[in-house]
C-alpha cells in the first residue's frame, strides 16, 4: 500500500470523528491538537498557509472552523488542516512533515466519506460556503 492509500485509509477511517471535532482532536486520540501553547511547534510554511487560507474563508466569515492537528497515518507523519462550516460541510488537506500535500478532500461524515479532490477544487468549495 502506497503512503497516499494509508494516509486516505487512516482519513477515511476517522471521518466521523470530523462531525464533533472538538471532540475527537486532543487528548489520547490519533488526532494530537497543536492548538495549546504547550504543543506549539514549528510547520511547514505550506501547512501554515492552508490554516491562513481556512481562517479567512470559513473562519472569519462566521460560517465555522479551523483545526490543525498531527497524526500518525498508517506509519505516515501527517499534519491535518481541517475546517468545517456550521453545517455538515467540512474541508480537509493533509500534509507530509516536509510540507508536501499528501490529500486534500471534502468529508462527508453523514455518509462516512471522503470526496478526495484536488487542493483548488476543495478550497474553491470552502470559499464558495465561506
Amino acid at each position: 500500500m502506497s503512503d497516499t492509500e494509508k494516509v486516505r485509509a487512516f482519513y477515511e477511517g476517522r471521518v466521523g470523528d470530523f462531525a464533533e471535532p472538538r471532540m475527537r482532536i486532543g487528548g489520547d486520540g490519533p488526532l494530537h491538537s497543536l492548538v495549546g501553547p504547550e504543543d506549539c511547534e514549528p510547520v511547514p510554511a505550506a501547512v501554515f498557509e492552508a490554516v491562513g487560507f481556512y481562517f479567512v474563508n470559513v473562519l472569519e466569515q462566521d460560517n465555522g472552523s479551523v483545526f490543525v492537528f498531527r497524526a500518525d497515518a498508517g506509519g505516515v507523519f501527517t499534519y491535518g488542516v481541517l475546517a468545517t462550516t456550521d453545517g455538515s460541510s467540512s474541508h480537509l488537506e493533509v500534509y507530509a512533515r516536509d510540507g508536501t500535500l499528501l490529500a486534500a478532500g471534502i468529508p462527508d461524515w453523514k455518509a462516512g466519506t471522503i470526496a478526495w479532490k484536488e487542493q483548488d477544487k476543495v478550497r474553491r468549495h470552502a470559499a464558495m460556503w465561506g
